[in-house]
């Protein structure tokens, strides 16, 4: 959590993909793409490339760049989202 400046608030982190939806619901794609990718790579390197949330975190990139007008990378990560169980 933060506080209103900003600051962690009991050593807490808010979820990066959770901000990078809200990010890209407001058009800032670039900002979106950032904490998107990097909570991809938490995700993926803590609970592996397969679990759930990892998934998840692919299927937020694949509809950022979607709407973003980014059809290849979105490709990029389309098949690995969809493969997964």
């Amino acid at each position: 959590m933060l506080s209103p400046a900003g600051r962690r608030v009991n050593g807490s982190r808010p979820p990066t993909g959770t901000l990078g939806s809200g990010l890209a619901k407001r058009g800032r794609f670039a900002e979106a793409e950032a904490l998107l990718l990097r909570s991809l790579e938490r995700l993926a390197g803590s609970m592996g490339e397969d679990h759930e949330r990892a998934v998840e975190a692919r299927r937020k990139l694949v509809a950022l760049y979607e709407v973003w007008g980014k059809p290849s990378k979105a490709d990029r990560f389309r098949a690995r989202a969809a493969a997964a169980p």
